[in-house]
């Protein structure tokens, strides 16, 4: 963000005596507002194919979008941006101007699922204490069948909605999701920093809420891997 080149100004104060004017001053001026943030993030897929687009107000000294996702980052003019589907990717979407101010951002995950029964854990949620399950699978509707947590499950019926004893999605916890066909999970809202999970003797059904992989040693607690006596996950 380079400042613009010094200028003198003056004041002039127009007076019943006459004008007065002030002593000349220079001055300088530095663009330090963020450009408008985009807003109403959707997304769409075809085939191996996902569209991500979103509404967003242009400032005069517009630049462009950048497009930040695990792996690498991409820019457009464009309120869309189209993108390979992969297993699992979590994508931000930011304005840029002139300055080099930049705009927040929302987060969206994209999760792929097979037909038949998948683990999901969740790295964005729209609600981090708990969010609807409508919420959470609205993109998938039609095609998932069930959901089911730790001792809690939960199916969606036609006329009825969700019906069952699971109610939100929470970070930190693991998730059986049940599809009649493969499909792609697309899920807005917060990233996922931080979350701690209460572990009890015998099984728990713990997701992995973190953006990127990470080696089962550095993922837990040193303290508690002495209780731990093994890890399954799907497959």
């Amino acid at each position: 963000m380079e400042p613009s080149p010094p200028s003198n100004v003056r004041v002039v104060a127009a007076m019943d005596e006459g004008p007065y004017s002030s002593n000349l001053v220079e001055v300088t001026s530095i663009d330090n507002l963020n450009p408008n943030t985009p807003e109403n993030l959707e997304t769409t897929h075809s085939q191996d194919l996902m569209t991500l687009s979103w509404t967003y107000e242009q400032d005069s000294d517009f630049l462009n979008h950048r497009i930040e996702e695990l792996c690498e980052d991409d820019y457009t003019i464009e309120n869309f941006y189209t993108d390979d589907i992969d297993n699992y990717n979590q994508y931000q979407v930011f304005s840029n101007d002139f300055s080099g101010n930049s705009s927040g951002s929302e987060d969206v995950m994209t999760r792929k699922l097979n037909e038949g029964n998948n683990l999901v854990s969740f790295s964005v949620l729209p609600d981090l204490t708990g969010s609807s399950l409508n919420d959470v699978f609205e993109s998938i509707d039609g095609t998932i069948i069930g959901v089911i947590g730790e001792g809690v499950a939960a199916s969606p019926h036609p006329i009825l909605g969700w019906v069952g004893s699971l109610n939100t999605i929470e970070p930190c916890k693991g998730y059986w999701v049940t599809t009649n066909n493969p499909d792609v999970l697309f899920v807005n809202g917060q990233d996922i920093e931080e979350c701690t999970l209460d572990l009890h003797s015998g099984q728990n059904l713990v997701g992995y809420p973190y953006s990127y992989p990470n080696e089962i040693q550095e993922s837990m607690v040193e303290t508690y891997e002495a209780y731990v006596d093994g890890i399954i996950g799907e497959g």
